[in-house]
């Protein structure tokens, strides 16, 4: 009885024209995605004229094989014809080195390639398997768990991957990435993250690289460690004309801040929407040219409202816009060097912060558990280093535990020097309803002074957590 249910399939799929049964396979592929690379297999082992059907449209069906490291590569690649290649090592530790080194062989046919947590002995491997242009190369993430790996040559991958449209590489010292980004033209994404100091590649290098790349919309470049900084008595000044990126909306970085603004010096963004950065802690923070480089950036001018933001590492400067816009972090945990080189960066940033009207200062709202332990020995002229570059605030929001420091030194303002700081502010919102005595008499101290000068204060209730005045 199976036989003959067998056998009216077979005569059905038979009666089908060839188009409809393409189309049940494209339905059936769907986006072939890591979960049904494969799928296809299933339907040229249905019948012949589905088999015929699936190899007759390879294009259309987006015939692919899958190779990892627990497969038999050379005989898979030797029994289907010869379809793009897939090679991953995804979320586990990658065995059979092996099938990975076969399926690279055939530089001709990989078009995608992920490998994470690559083990001293597989990155071997892969690095000398990798010589040769891999024309068909479309996607490629690599992630090294080896704790000195090799450096990446610009022999790697011949120095030539012009279909590239994805490029990730995790803790790979890569010093001969600018000869391979000369070739990839139509790269979309380039992630560069835990960068050692052993792949510093040099600000002039990097935006040289990066003039090629003129569809790009997401570039991050994060380094590992302080040491990848720019050498201050060899810096070269900016050139005349700045490489333009027209594509990018996303850059995220981290590392020194010498670096960025070198970097940023010699590139322009107009379509950037979303500024990530996150500046290892230094003793003098002085960014110019990055403050330039967001001023030649509408998107991410277009804001009147900014927040200060304090957590138990770090310090944030966020110009928030929905989920795009700036968000400048520095990495620190003693408090008053979190204060002291923020200040420095508003300061010097005079120009990204000359339009701003609302300014919110509080601690970390994600996780309580994440809020500073703030010193004692801070000393109030720190807090008003902070507030001095925001000239035309008008509405002042405080947390409550922000209020009671930086209260006392509001109290202080006197005379000429009242007017010095926040000269265009008309409203100061406290998040405690019912401020301490000592907070309440430094503020009826400073709206004081400030009636006097004639520039009257408002206090008023600010509801955080529903973000209501």
């Amino acid at each position: 009885m199976a036989a003959n249910w067998c056998d009216i399939g077979r005569v059905t799929i038979d009666m089908l024209p060839e188009d409809v049964l393409l189309e049940i396979s494209d339905w059936h592929l769907g986006d072939s995605d890591f979960y049904n690379i494969e799928g296809w297999q299933t339907l040229v082992h249905v019948c012949r004229k589905w088999r015929n059907v699936v190899f007759g449209s390879p294009r259309r069906l987006n015939l692919q094989l899958f190779c990892t490291g627990k497969k038999p590569v050379r005989k898979i690649l030797d029994i289907w014809p010869p379809l793009p290649i897939i090679i991953s090592g995804y979320y586990r530790k990658i065995t059979g080195e092996d099938n990975i080194v076969a399926a690279l062989e055939h530089n001709d046919r990989v078009c995608r390639i992920h490998l994470q947590e690559v083990s001293s002995s597989l990155w071997e491997a892969v690095l000398a398997a990798t010589q040769e242009p891999f024309l068909a190369l479309t996607e490629m993430e690599l992630h090294t768990s080896a704790k000195e790996p090799l450096t990446v040559s610009d022999s790697f991958l011949g120095g030539s991957a012009p279909n590239l449209r994805y490029l990730r590489l995790s803790c790979v010292p890569f010093r001969g990435l600018p000869k391979l980004l000369s070739s990839t033209t139509h790269l979309v994404t380039l992630h560069l993250l835990g960068i050692p100091h052993s792949g510093y590649i040099s600000p002039e290098a990097m935006a040289t690289a990066l003039s090629a790349l003129t569809r790009l919309k997401e570039y991050c470049l994060e380094f590992r460690s302080p040491r990848s900084c720019p050498d201050r008595g060899r810096r070269r000044p900016p050139p005349p004309t700045r490489s333009v990126l027209p594509a990018l909306t996303e850059f995220i970085f981290a590392g020194a801040s010498e670096y960025l603004e070198d970097l940023a010096a010699r590139v322009d963004a107009p379509l950037l929407d979303r500024l990530e950065i996150m500046f290892f802690r230094q003793l003098i923070f002085h960014t110019p040219r990055l403050a330039q480089f967001i001023g030649r950036t509408p998107n991410l001018m277009a804001h009147d409202e900014a927040h200060a933001i304090f957590s138990n590492f770090k310090a944030e400067f966020t110009l928030p816009r929905t989920i795009r816009g700036l968000n400048l972090k520095i990495e620190c945990s003693e408090s008053d060097w979190q204060l002291s080189m923020l200040a420095q960066i508003c300061c010097s940033s005079l120009p990204l912060v000359s339009s701003l009207q609302h300014l919110h200062i509080h601690e970390n709202e994600v996780n309580e558990s994440l809020q500073p332990c703030w010193q004692d020995d801070i000393e109030n002229v720190q807090w008003l280093e902070l507030l001095r570059p925001f000239t035309t605030v008008k509405a002042l929001y405080l947390s409550r535990d922000i209020a009671a420091r930086i209260a006392p030194a509001l109290g202080e303002l006197v005379g000429a020097g009242a007017a010095g700081v926040l000269p265009a502010l008309q409203s100061l919102f406290l998040e405690e309803p019912r401020p301490s005595r000592p907070v309440q008499e430094a503020i009826d101290k400073f709206v004081a002074t400030r009636q006097l000068s004639n520039h009257p204060i408002v206090v008023s209730h600010w509801d955080r957590k529903r973000g209501k005045r």
